[in-house]
C-alpha cells in the first residue's frame, strides 16, 4: 500500500462516495488518512434547525484544528440566540481557505441587535478571504458597504430578499464597482425593487460579467437592461426570470451571447384557456436580431400543480414554424424545454405535475414545429427556487 504514489491515492478517494465510505477509507493507512478528511470536511452546513451544531463545529475544530484547511463551501443559517452566534463567529473565524459562503440571515439586522458585531466582523472576515469565490447572501439586512465590498471581490456572487440596513452608506461614491473579477451575478425577483437603483447602483456598473440572471420588470425600473447593456460584449449566458412577459424585451446587442433561459408564468386568455406570455413572440424575434450566436435556448414554464390543470391553447412563435430559423440562429444546437412548479412551498410532484408535463410538451412540440422536426427540441423538469430549497441550488 506505501508503494502507491500519493497522487494515485488522491484519485481514488475522489472517486468515493458516501459519509461511511469515506470515513472507512481514512481509517485504511495514513496515506489514506489526508486525502480522506479533505472529502469528509470539504462542504458542511450549521443550520440553525440542528441543536448545538454552532457548538459542536467549534469544538471540533478546537480539538482538531488542521481540520478547518480542508474546509471550502460552507451553509450557514444565523441563529437567533447570542450564545449560538459567538460560537458561530468563532468557528468561521478558524476557516482560512473558504471558496463558497451561502449565509441565510433569517432576517436579521446587522447592527448589533440581530447580528452580533463579533459574528457581523467574522462574516466579513470570511467575504474578504483571498479564496472566496462565490457568496450567496439571503434574508439579511447588511449595510451597503458589505455589499460593495463583496461585489468588488468575489467572482460569483446572489442577493436574495435583501434589504440594506440604514439605506446607502454616503461616502460610498456613485458607481464605485470596479470589480474585473465578477463573473456571475444572480438578482431574483425580490430585489427588483427601487431600492436598488438608489441604494445600490454599483451593481448596475459591473461591465464583464460572463452570466447574469435577473428578474425583468417593464418600465420604469427595468434596471435589468441597464445590466446587460453593460455587460453586452462579454456576456455569454443570460437567464431572465420573465414572469407573465406582458410586453416585449428590448434587447441590446449580445454579440457572444451562448446560452438563453427564459423564465416564464403562464397566463389565461379571454377564454379561460392557459397561454404562453403574450409578449414571447416578439421577444424571441428580438432575440434573434440580437444574438445570432446563440447556442442554447431554453424555455421555462412554471405552472401551478396542486390543482387541476387548464387547457393550453397554441400559441406561435413565428421564428421556429419553419427551418428559416437557421438563418437567424445558425449555430442553434438545442432548444430546451422545462416545466417547474410555482407554488413556493411544493414539495412533491404528483401526478397533477406528470399530467401537466405531458400537456405542455405537446404545446411545446405545436409552438416549435421546426426545432421539433430537427431533433433538437428536448424537455425536463425544473429545479424550483423556492424558500425550501433556495440554498441547495446555488452555484
Amino acid at each position: 500500500m506505501s508503494q502507491l504514489p500519493q497522487e494515485l491515492i488522491e484519485a481514488i478517494v475522489e472517486e468515493v462516495e458516501g459519509h461511511s465510505n469515506l470515513t472507512a477509507c481514512s481509517l485504511v493507512a495514513r496515506a489514506f488518512l489526508r486525502p480522506s478528511q479533505s472529502r469528509l470536511f470539504r462542504t458542511k452546513s450549521l443550520r440553525s434547525g440542528a441543536y448545538f451544531a454552532f457548538d459542536q463545529a467549534l469544538e471540533v475544530l478546537n480539538r482538531y484544528p488542521h481540520l478547518a484547511v480542508h474546509l471550502r463551501d460552507l451553509t450557514i443559517d444565523i441563529p437567533n440566540s447570542q450564545s449560538a452566534q459567538a460560537a458561530l463567529g468563532a468557528v468561521l473565524r478558524l476557516l482560512p481557505n473558504v471558496e463558497r459562503l451561502a449565509v441565510n440571515g433569517n432576517a436579521l439586522a446587522w447592527n448589533g441587535l440581530g447580528v452580533l458585531p463579533a459574528l457581523a466582523a467574522a462574516i466579513l472576515a470570511v467575504i474578504s478571504l483571498p479564496s472566496l469565490e462565490r457568496l450567496h447572501l439571503l434574508r439579511i439586512h447588511p449595510p451597503s458597504s458589505v455589499l460593495l465590498h463583496a461585489a468588488s471581490s468575489v467572482r460569483v456572487l446572489s442577493l436574495d430578499r435583501v434589504v440594506l440596513f440604514g439605506g446607502r452608506d454616503p461616502d460610498i461614491p456613485s458607481h464605485s464597482c470596479s470589480n474585473a473579477r465578477l463573473e456571475y451575478l444572480i438578482l431574483p425577483h425580490c430585489l427588483a425593487t427601487p431600492a436598488l437603483l438608489r441604494e445600490c447602483d454599483f451593481l448596475l456598473d459591473v461591465r464583464h460579467l460572463q452570466r447574469l440572471a435577473v428578474h425583468v420588470q417593464p418600465s420604469p425600473w427595468d434596471y435589468h437592461r441597464t445590466l446587460i447593456v453593460s455587460s453586452s460584449n462579454h456576456l455569454r449566458h443570460l437567464e431572465l426570470d420573465c414572469g407573465d412577459l406582458s410586453f416585449t424585451l428590448n434587447l441590446p446587442p449580445l454579440p457572444v451571447l451562448q446560452t438563453m433561459t427564459l423564465i416564464l408564468a403562464r397566463s389565461k386568455d379571454d377564454d379561460g384557456y392557459w397561454v404562453l406570455p403574450s409578449g414571447l413572440a416578439l421577444t424571441v424575434a428580438a432575440l434573434a436580431v440580437a444574438a445570432s450566436r446563440l447556442e442554447a435556448l431554453t424555455f421555462t414554464v412554471l405552472i401551478p400543480i396542486l390543482k387541476i390543470q387548464a387547457p393550453w391553447r397554441h400559441t406561435a412563435l413565428p421564428v421556429f414554424d419553419t427551418h428559416d430559423y437557421r438563418d437567424q440562429f445558425p449555430l442553434l444546437r438545442t432548444v430546451h424545454c422545462c416545466v417547474g412548479c410555482v407554488d413556493q412551498y411544493a414539495t412533491i410532484q404528483d401526478l397533477y405535475f406528470e399530467v401537466a408535463l405531458k400537456r405542455v410538451i405537446r404545446l411545446m412540440e405545436q409552438t416549435l414545429p421546426a426545432p421539433h422536426a430537427d431533433g433538437i427540441l428536448t424537455f425536463g423538469r425544473s429545479v424550483q427556487r423556492s424558500r425550501l430549497n433556495y440554498m441547495a441550488h446555488l452555484p
